[in-house]
């Protein structure tokens, strides 16, 4: 007789969570790092200032530089700023 132990796959078992979270952490930080470059080479070094709803011009090139994204394990989401 084949007997299936459901109690074992439900998705609130420590280590189904701690599997969840180190994906959903791995998927994240990717985001986070593509949207990091993706805001980087969309930025134009320009003297004049951006268009409204244009991404901004860069002048010294340190906007591009200080340009980060970091975990928030609070929320459980990306922040790039």
């Amino acid at each position: 007789m084949l007997t299936f132990k459901a109690i074992e796959n439900f998705f609130d078992r420590d280590h189904v969570i701690a599997a969840m979270d180190e994906t959903t952490l791995k998927a994240l930080s990717k985001a986070g790092a593509f949207i990091r470059q993706r805001a980087r080479t969309s930025m134009r070094r320009r003297k004049r200032p951006s268009e409204p709803g244009q991404p901004p011009s860069v002048h010294s090139g340190e906007l591009r530089e200080y340009l980060f994204f970091a975990w928030d394990a609070s929320s459980r989401s990306v922040v790039v700023g």
